[in-house]
């Protein structure tokens, strides 16, 4: 059996929202996708974070609050004052699972 006309009718109406949605998702990326991400002044901070938030990952610390890497090995809580560490977690899983 298939679907009634009304259920029918919703269903192409989801289909072609999601499908505007995604051009227009991908028209507003498009800059960023073509030159690349934009690095802000703070880039720096964060590729030292994200390397030594991996380093805490791989020594088996799932949660690293603690970045022992930072500051020339004494190390810090730097950016979880201010930041989600669900990036992080992301770019470390990205990172372990690339070899990178």
């Amino acid at each position: 059996m298939g679907l009634g006309r009304r259920a029918e009718s919703r269903h192409v109406a989801l289909t072609a929202d999601f499908f505007l949605i995604t051009v227009g998702a991908l028209l507003l990326l498009l800059p960023s996708l073509l030159t690349g991400v934009p690095k802000g002044h703070d880039y720096p901070n964060h590729i030292v974070w994200v390397e030594a938030f991996t380093a805490q990952m791989t020594a088996g610390n799932p949660y690293p609050r603690w970045l022992e890497g930072l500051w020339l090995g004494a190390g810090g809580a730097d950016f979880f004052f201010a930041l989600s560490p669900f990036a992080y977690h992301r770019q470390a899983m990205v990172s372990l699972r690339s070899g990178v």
